[in-house]
């Protein structure tokens, strides 16, 4: 290197400087080609440079084009130029001039095109010979393979060509400006077509990036329907093959609605439309707002339409808990109307019925005792209604909630005797939630007596059964009764709304509402033939050294 500088200051000429610069600007702005690969023109000048100067003087324009292409790929710091590496480079390009030294010995006298076709040819063989070499003393020569099979016939060809048209010229400086003005046309055309394929691959990733990570439904089909591209998501959300899915007809997985899709298909002109449409891929069926848009080709014809659709089965869970709400709220105002209308009015009726008694022994005591039950089951409906309408004031305290179920069940015990109806308790742990006891007490007073009652003059047991799931309580009840008809299951807690000949409607609709407010769970399951099974979930809260003192308040609480 050194001495090249030396070469060209000390023995000045013109036109090796010329051949210099060009190779130098040809190093620092390449040729973009196919496939993303960059090629240096450069070669071009190495024997251009050998045909007019000779070996030494194109040795120099080696040296400094391969050193002002190694300070730019470092970005002009030369503390980060890894110099061995520049010198391996320089020792292949010497090499491979070499070799071309030879070929233009050898045949000096063959056509014009045939002898600069075998001087690229010799360099770039021996060049790559070498490379290879250095590759495999490294031990990457699988990288080496994979850069040969980006290699392609445009640099030779784009060679031959400048060099054919330089040596028609008697001397280099007069083929210097239009071989400067072929390479120049050559870089910005290449450097447009590489910024629009570029433009292409990122608009192409940031596509294949939203497809693969959203989590919509989007498809792509043709104008009679056909699927030509389904996005990730069907997989991940269906779990089937996305092969599986293109090439058939969207109809194929619509089970509702299909037909306003293929309306809107067909429309003339078309238009994009909202859907609400049930997608079923494999077993999973998914309720799914859907827009479809027609994309149409630069002639104005329609090319296809993208499909997309998003699950909408918690905006439908969250509408149903909304309207089952509303009627939770109309429910409690009608309770509160009923409640003020009734409770007054029964209290004097049942006061002066007390009064009366003595008369209504000497007539008929019969006719008494009826006359109170009926009016003592209206003051309990009331009493429900008044509890529904205005609940008492939530105290919450950490308490053990094997204590609440086993009072309850000492509660009911005589009574679920009398039907021949026995509870079988499994409640070994002790756990304690943030509750309020009376109201949870209520919960389970209604969730057994609704067992008793449903194995009345059968009998049966009554199992019940507490366990640990992570941080909550399960506690599970299952009865021996006739059970509940699978389709009715899903109406239990609504207002107004019992299986029981008798029943209120209004005793699972408090049981629901104290478990949420206590952010627990229900469940009810039943086959409809044998037994109704219960489940409730609680959060529990961690034992600790005031349980003492919640032992001490139970008989005050309870």
């Amino acid at each position: 290197m050194i001495l090249a500088l030396y070469s060209l200051t000390a023995h000045f000429r013109p036109l090796v400087l010329l051949f210099c610069l060009l190779a130098i600007i040809l190093d620092l702005y390449p040729i973009c080609l196919p496939g993303s690969v960059k090629w240096t023109p450069s070669v071009i000048c190495y024997l251009w440079s050998l045909r007019s100067l000779g070996y030494s003087d194109t040795s120099i324009v080696i040296t400094l084009s391969c050193l002002a292409m190694f300070f730019s790929a470092n970005n002009w710091n030369i503390k980060s130029v890894r110099w061995y590496r520049y010198f391996i480079s320089l020792g292949m390009f010497q090499l491979a001039l070499a070799g071309c030294c030879f070929v233009n010995d050898v045949y000096p006298g063959h056509s014009v095109i045939l002898q600069r076709a075998l001087l690229i040819v010799c360099f770039e063989a021996c060049n790559f010979v070498l490379y290879m070499g250095v590759q495999w003393s490294l031990g990457q020569l699988r990288q080496a393979w994979h850069s040969l099979s980006t290699r392609t016939l445009i640099p030779m060809m784009v060679s031959v060509a400048v060099l054919t048209l330089v040596s028609q010229y008697e001397t280099a400086l007069s083929a210097m400006l239009p071989a400067a003005a072929l390479l120049v046309c050559f870089i910005v055309m290449s450097r447009q077509y590489y910024s629009a394929v570029q433009s292409s691959i990122e608009a192409n990733k940031k596509y294949q990036l939203i497809a693969n990570n959203t989590d919509d439904l989007v498809l792509v089909i043709d104008p009679n329907g056909q699927i030509t591209f389904a996005s990730p998501s069907h997989a991940r959300l269906f779990h089937v093959s996305l092969e599986d899915i293109t090439g058939r007809e969207v109809f194929d997985f619509i089970e509702e609605h299909g037909e306003d899709l293929r309306k809107a298909i067909a429309a003339k002109p078309s238009v994009t439309s909202l859907h609400e449409l049930l997608f079923q891929f494999g077993d999973t069926s998914i309720p799914t707002e859907t827009q479809v848009s027609p994309v149409f080709r630069e002639d104005g014809e329609l090319d296809g339409f993208i499909v997309v659709s998003r699950d909408i089965s918690e905006r439908l869970r969250q509408q149903k808990y909304l309207i089952q709400t509303e009627k939770l709220a109309v429910a409690g105002q009608l309770a509160a109307g009923i409640a003020h209308e009734i409770r007054n009015p029964l209290t004097s009726v049942m006061g002066f019925l007390q009064l009366l008694r003595q008369e209504f022994d000497a007539v008929s005591p019969e006719a008494f005792r009826v006359v109170w039950s009926e009016l003592s089951r209206i003051s309990e409906i009331t009493g429900q209604l008044l509890l529904l309408a205005k609940p008492e004031p939530s105290l919450f305290v950490d308490f053990d909630l094997k204590l609440i179920i086993r009072d309850t069940i000492t509660l009911l015990e005589g009574q679920a005797h009398k039907d021949n109806v026995f509870f079988v308790a499994n409640l070994e742990e002790t756990v304690y939630i943030h509750c309020n006891p009376n109201q949870l007490k209520q919960v389970f007073v209604n969730l057994f007596k609704n067992s008793i009652e449903a194995m009345e003059g059968n009998g049966g047991n009554i199992y019940v059964k507490m366990s640990l799931s992570g941080n909550e309580v399960r506690v599970e009840i299952q009865d021996e009764g006739p059970g509940i008809p699978q389709h009715l299951i899903q109406s239990l807690g609504q207002p107004f709304y019992t299986t029981k000949e008798k029943g209120t409607g209004l005793g699972l609709m408090v049981v629901h509402n104290i478990v949420k407010e206590h952010k627990g769970s229900i469940r009810f399951d039943s086959d409809g033939s044998k037994g109704t099974h219960v489940m409730l979930t609680f959060p529990i809260v961690e034992t600790s050294s005031h349980s003492q003192a919640v032992h001490g308040e139970r008989s005050s609480t309870l």
